[in-house]
């Protein structure tokens, strides 16, 4: 367009000239009919004139030839440029619009999903850990060993010493391989026993009507004996029912209970019993203590130690 301005042409007949060529184009067959074939150019260009003059329109012969030669040479035609790599950065950058928006939702997106994640599993996870360490490192070993401190103080008795002293070099074990759960457990021993060591109490047959204060049993590995219990509870130095752990000699389990039976002889239980029938009280209901600063209660009654807490 800029060469046919430059040769003296004015921009009516330039686009007169790609007005001819549009022409050209929309008359397919009638170009291909005319151009193919020697000797017809002049008889097309009349063709032209008179396709022009029906419309009103006054078109030079000279702008007809000019449109026909451009057609021929394609000047007017455009020509898509080769799918180079300079392209396709150009066709992106012209419908940044389009995958901006859907870049940025994706964005958007993954910014939440990670947002969820960090703050929902990953952060928790993370707070978890570090104060499963910082127990681990720093409050476990100062609970370990006042543990061991205060029930050592407390034990009147070599051997109790002896058991929680193992017990805190078990537990400064278990804190070396790392493992908080059993060293928690071992705490939880040694805390055990310091409870025990602080109880004081008495142990009292239990002297109240429509309870049981005695039962028999015949054990399962010798079917032609009796074994006797008397059923006792342990009241504290403020006069109030207590619980205790005891392990029953029939399962092996312990339980944390308020009333138990300690198994004695058949004359023990004959005197028991025999004085609470003449007027319904037990006279001499007192059969054992408990002392600060030791684990078992002593007993004022012939008893080997067995114990049961069903009846």
């Amino acid at each position: 367009m800029t060469e046919i301005v430059a040769s003296g042409q004015s921009l009516d007949d330039v686009m007169l000239a790609m007005d001819v060529v549009d022409t050209l184009r929309h008359r397919s067959r009638l170009v291909e009919k005319e151009l193919n074939a020697d000797g017809r150019r002049e008889d097309l260009i009349s063709r032209l004139k008179e396709i022009y003059a029906s419309q009103g329109i006054t078109v030079t012969d000279k702008v007809l030839a000019e449109g026909v030669a451009a057609l021929e040479e394609s000047r007017f035609t455009y020509v898509p440029p080769k799918n180079s790599f300079s392209t396709r950065l150009a066709k992106l950058y012209v419908a940044r619009g389009r995958w901006l928006r859907t870049l940025g939702f994706v964005g958007v997106l993954a910014a939440f999903i990670w947002s969820a994640y960090f703050f929902g599993v990953q952060r928790p996870q993370t707070q978890q850990a570090e104060q499963a360490e910082h127990y681990l490192t720093h409050i476990l070993p100062g609970d370990l060993t006042a543990g061991r401190d205060l029930a050592a103080q407390m034990a009147q008795n070599p051997v109790v010493v002896a058991r929680v002293e193992s017990l805190y070099k078990q537990g400064q074990a278990q804190l070396a391989a790392q493992d908080a759960d059993s060293a928690s457990k071992t705490l939880a021993e040694i805390d055990r026993i310091t409870t025990t060591l602080q109880q004081v109490y008495t142990i009292r047959v239990v002297n109240r009507a429509g309870e049981n204060s005695g039962v028999w049993r015949i054990p399962d590995v010798n079917q032609g004996t009796r074994n006797f219990y008397l059923i006792v509870e342990a009241i504290d130095e403020q006069g109030a029912t207590i619980e205790t752990d005891i392990m029953s000699e029939e399962s092996g389990t312990v339980k944390h209970v308020r009333k138990w039976g300690i198994r004695v002889d058949e004359v023990t239980m004959g005197r028991i019993r025999s004085d609470k029938s003449d007027d319904g009280i037990i006279q001499e209901d007192v059969v054992g203590q408990k002392q600060r600063g030791v684990l078992e209660p002593s007993y004022s009654v012939i008893t080997d130690g067995g114990m049961i807490w069903e009846w």
